[in-house]
């Protein structure tokens, strides 16, 4: 996810490393949060900083993931992580990358961000993983409901 001023495209001074020069070719000073598969949708909530994400998973998870504030860089962990636990892939376990990861860690355990709520795609009746090509079930969307024709008890819930 990226963060930048409208009008320019430049970097946001109080981006989580924008003393990167902002005219890198890649942009890494507009970056505050990496580590996301396949962000599809995204919001923000009402009156906060907060971004919520739906990050389309790949074999077994779905993510909702969340940004408390963008002027702090968050890495979500993919393809290391996917939903709340280290991939599945031991092609990918065993990565250079994935193992600094996990290292990292084990002796931080905020240096992943896990997801603030996640589902499997889909359960056998004996409660195992149901893996299958075409499993339905990404969240294809994320918003809060202020007001409207709903009970007030959902005055402020996201609903996805």
């Amino acid at each position: 996810m990226t963060r930048i001023d409208s009008e320019t495209g430049a970097a946001l001074p109080d981006n989580p490393i924008s003393d990167l020069n902002s005219s890198m070719p890649n942009g890494e000073s507009r970056v505050v949060a990496y580590g996301l598969r396949n962000p599809y949708r995204f919001n923000f909530r009402p009156g906060t900083n907060e971004l919520w994400i739906a990050d389309v998973g790949w074999d077994n998870w779905e993510e909702l993931n969340r940004i408390e504030d963008p002027r702090r860089l968050t890495n979500f962990g993919w393809p290391c992580y996917e939903g709340p636990n280290p991939s599945v892939a031991p092609q990918i376990q065993r990565t250079p990358l994935c193992q600094a990861l996990y290292n990292d860690a084990a002796k931080d355990p905020k240096a992943v961000t896990q997801p603030e709520f996640t589902y499997v795609h889909s359960r056998t009746r004996d409660g195992q993983l149901k893996v299958c090509p075409g499993n339905p079930g990404a969240i294809t969307g994320v918003t809060f409901y202020e007001r409207g024709n709903f009970p007030d008890r959902f005055h402020g819930a996201l609903f996805m």
